[in-house]
């Protein structure tokens, strides 16, 4: 019973904190028409107002009673379209006027709004008029914050339209100067003189509108602030005006976004801690969907207290990006879908199973957002991949003891390249190896893994190739193997002790072109591992000592001649 008891606290809190959150603002900021229920007056405040609108109609009944007189007396005796006009609109204004006191009087008297009764209901939403309100705030703070900018490019472009304007007054006055010497009646000279005459004080004026311009524009400029002074500016303006409802805000969201997971955390505590449930899929759908709630509750939570603070312009600006954020989700749905499948551990990685990710062996302890794989025998053996990361994996459930790397450290391993040597150091991205002559070699991990590690430090075995001449061929199928698997067994195990060797044979291998040959083999402990170069050595040694000490010949490659006849 205590998990429905906390996740129903939970629940209960997230109401509260909506609710205590879109309490609408108070009444000196509500608008004039608003429903049923606002916030009204004393009564005693209401009569008093009542009686003003009362004696205010009084005069302006009296006054449209006496241009509703005028404007018949003017239409009997015939008076002039104009007049009428006039006294039409002068009724018409005083009317408004009446009407408008009329239903401030009836809403204030009743507390209904313009359109509480109306049948139809409200208005139909205009999406262009909705935006223009929703918008305002923040082109009235765009204009605001660049209107020195936009003065100082208005002045330009004024100013570059008085200096072409005088340009072409200057050229008809060039032109006119030349006709005038030229001119022979008097009528034309007159006409041209009167030309001359207009464009000269049109350039006069001119001339000092553009001083004035030049005036303004060095004067704007002079005023205008560097880009970093004008940056922290706006900064500090924004910080002074918006910032306290930017930071209870964002407190808001946080807090009951952090509220939301301690209660997850805190509930997880009274649930059974095995992998079996933990993994189940009715525990990731719970944990998913009270994430998810927390999530919404804390937008609403940010945006709850802007609308408290009537800070329309964050609200706008919040409310716009968080469209923009549904909408760009919606490009991407069918990866979401793929990934909250992986998330519900549905999809083709799952957890506690065993995956390839760079080329690296991991097991996945858990599936969240951000997933943890993890390696044990690796140094730093802990990655956190996002989701997206493993939509295009696919995992399988381990073998029992399958280990997730082919060496542990301080382990002698032998490369497909031929390198030999103890591992000194192997993390996700580097492995180090310590060869016997004391060198360390490098490898890429995924290097490391390509060439086939071999892990000696177990156990591992050796194969030896010998041979004897063909003059000992009677008696080598029996007598020289017998002979040369004592003597050499004998000898290693004088060398690292018989509890070392776990088997030792030798066996006739081939009759070769120069030699018949005979293979050793031979298994160790893992104790022995770092002596494995003497080893092979060792087996060449005794095999000497043997054909030493019987007799026996050891052959060496004849190339024979043939001489064509």
């Amino acid at each position: 019973m205590r998990i429905p008891l906390v996740l129903s606290g939970a629940l209960a809190a997230c109401a509260l904190g909506l609710l205590s959150a879109q309490e609408p603002p108070s009444p000196g900021t509500a608008p004039a028409n608003e429903s049923p229920g606002e916030a009204v007056p004393a009564p005693n405040g209401i009569l008093t107002t009542l009686q003003g609108l009362i004696d205010s109609m009084d005069p302006l009944r009296a006054e449209q009673a006496e241009a509703r007189r005028d404007l018949e007396a003017l239409r009997a005796s015939g008076a002039d379209p104009s007049e009428l006009k006039a006294a039409e609109d002068a009724l018409k204004s005083v009317a408004e006027e009446l009407a408008s006191l009329q239903k401030k009087f009836e809403r204030l008297a009743t507390g209904i709004g313009e359109t509480a009764l109306d049948e139809h209901g409200a208005e139909d939403l205009n999406l262009q008029d909705e935006l223009t309100v929703l918008l305002e705030p923040m082109l009235y703070e765009l204009r605001k914050s660049t209107e020195r900018p936009r003065e100082i490019e208005r002045l330009r472009t004024a100013l570059a339209g008085f200096e072409r304007r005088r340009e072409i007054v200057d050229e008809s006055l060039n032109r006119l100067n030349s006709l005038l010497p030229n001119a022979d009646g008097e009528d034309l000279r007159t006409t041209l003189q009167g030309l001359k005459e207009g464009l000269t004080a049109r350039q006069a004026r001119l001339k000092s509108e553009l001083e004035a311009a030049r005036f303004q524009l060095q004067e704007a400029l002079d005023k205008q602030d560097p880009v970093f002074s004008m940056l922290g500016r706006v900064l500090s303006d924004f910080l002074a005006r918006r910032g306290r409802s930017f930071g209870l805000a964002l407190l808001a969201g946080v807090g009951t976004f952090l509220l939301f997971v301690l209660l997850v955390r805190v509930t997880e505590r009274f649930l059974p801690d095995t992998d079996d449930f933990r993994r189940s899929l009715a525990f990731r759908v719970a944990r998913l969907s009270f994430l998810g709630l927390a999530g919404v509750c804390a937008v609403f939570a940010f945006l709850g207290v802007l609308y408290t603070q009537s800070d329309w312009l964050l609200l706008g600006l919040s409310l716009i990006f968080i469209l923009g954020l549904l909408w760009a989700a919606k490009q991407a749905l069918l990866p979401f879908y793929e990934q909250l499948k992986t998330a519900l551990n549905l999809g083709p990685v799952r957890e506690g199973e065993r995956v390839m990710f760079d080329g690296i062996p991991w097991e996945v302890k858990s599936i969240n957002f951000y997933t943890d794989l993890v390696n044990p025998m690796l140094t730093g053996g802990h990655v956190r991949v996002a989701i997206a990361d493993l939509t295009d994996l696919h995992s399988r459930p381990k073998a029992r003891e399958e280990p997730l790397f082919p060496c542990r450290t301080g382990e002698w391993v032998k490369l497909s390249d031929g390198t030999y040597g103890e591992v000194i150091s192997q993390t996700p991205e580097l492995v180090r190896i310590r060869t016997v002559p004391g060198s360390i070699v490098s490898y890429q991990t995924v290097t490391f893994l390509g060439l086939a590690p071999d892990n000696h430090s177990e156990k591992f075995g050796l194969r030896v190739t010998i041979g004897v001449d063909y003059q000992h061929q009677k008696i080598s199928t029996n007598e020289i193997r017998e002979k040369l698997e004592a003597h050499i067994r004998a000898g290693l195990e004088e060398d690292i002790g018989k509890e070392n060797i776990t088997a030792f044979w030798v066996e006739f291998e081939s009759a070769g072109a120069s030699s018949l040959d005979y293979c050793v083999g031979a298994s160790f402990v893992g104790e022995v591992a770092n002596r494995r170069p003497s080893l092979i050595r060792a087996i060449q040694r005794h095999y000497v000592d043997a054909c030493n000490e019987n007799g026996w010949v050891i052959p060496f490659t004849q190339v024979t001649i043939h001489q064509a006849s």
